[in-house]
Order: structure tokens, then C-alpha cells, then sequence
């Protein structure tokens, strides 16, 4: 393989695909008691590393108040460090008014 073809797929790795932007929609069906058809919306957030407040996290938060979701579900590594965990608080206030879990 040349340096070239090796470059490309580490290229997209390390500059495209960390800042790309997915919504998923699934519909869920349960036939269990005490469904009455109410949708529910929330939104995943997995594995956001945070380590400061970028731009594309703040756009990640800002499209997530935009979908309304009843609440957020976080999981995976909020942060990169026992440090982070004050800039992991400013995030969370970006969701006023949402639940997070």
C-alpha cells in the first residue's frame, strides 16, 4: 500500500469522522401493559471526551435542544480528565430544562 492510500483512511479518522454529525430516528413498538401510544423522544449522547468546550460539541448541544427530546441519556466517557469535569458542568447547563441521565 502506498503512503497516499495509507493517508486517506487516517486522514478521514482523524479530521472528518470526529466532527461528523449523525441523528438516528428508530420507532420503537412495545405491546406490554399500559401502553396507550405516547411517543417518546430522548437522544443518546455517547462517548463526547470532553477536555474544553469546542465548537462542535457546543453544535452537538445546540442540535440536541433543537430535536426537544424528553430527556438525554450520556454515556460512555464525558471526560478526559478529573480536570474536565468543570467544562462537563458547563455543558450540561446547555440542556436547561431537559433531564439528563
Amino acid at each position: 500500500m502506498t503512503l497516499g492510500a495509507c493517508a486517506l483512511p487516517l486522514g478521514y479518522a482523524r479530521y472528518v469522522e470526529p466532527f461528523l454529525l449523525t441523528v438516528t430516528r428508530h420507532n420503537l413498538n412495545s405491546s406490554g401493559e399500559g401502553v396507550d401510544g405516547e411517543v417518546v423522544r430522548f437522544v443518546q449522547l455517547s462517548d463526547l471526551h470532553l477536555g474544553k468546550l469546542s465548537h462542535h460539541k457546543e453544535r452537538i448541544a445546540r442540535r440536541v435542544v433543537d430535536l426537544k427530546p424528553d430527556f438525554v441519556v450520556m454515556t460512555g466517557d464525558a471526560v478526559n480528565s478529573p480536570e474536565a469535569m468543570q467544562v462537563f458542568d458547563r455543558y450540561l447547563a446547555m440542556f436547561s430544562g431537559i433531564p439528563l441521565y
